[in-house]
């Protein structure tokens, strides 16, 4: 028995990626936005952070301490789910 929840949104990234303003940030620094991967982002072209699929070279990019989200990485789970998996 799975007792998940279906998602009101979902994200479809040929429909919904696009140019936003994080695509103009330093190229090192912008993030994959959480809100599009979920398919819920309400800022558009507007938004700090990528709205596209992340790529290997984000993920090589992308700080160990920190998940391509920019979230801080922790080295256990936490129960208020800030930030995310094990950097070990």
């Amino acid at each position: 028995h799975n007792s998940a929840v279906a998602a009101v949104t979902r994200c479809a990234p040929i429909l919904d990626a696009g140019i936003t303003l994080g695509d103009r940030v330093d190229a090192d620094k912008a993030a994959v936005c959480y809100h599009f991967a979920r398919g819920c982002c309400t800022s558009g072209s507007s938004c700090e952070y990528l709205h596209r699929l992340p790529t290997a070279f984000d993920d090589a990019k992308t700080h160990m301490m920190l998940d391509i989200f920019g979230r801080p990485k922790h080295h256990t789970e936490r129960d208020d789910n800030g930030g995310t998996g094990s950097y070990m």
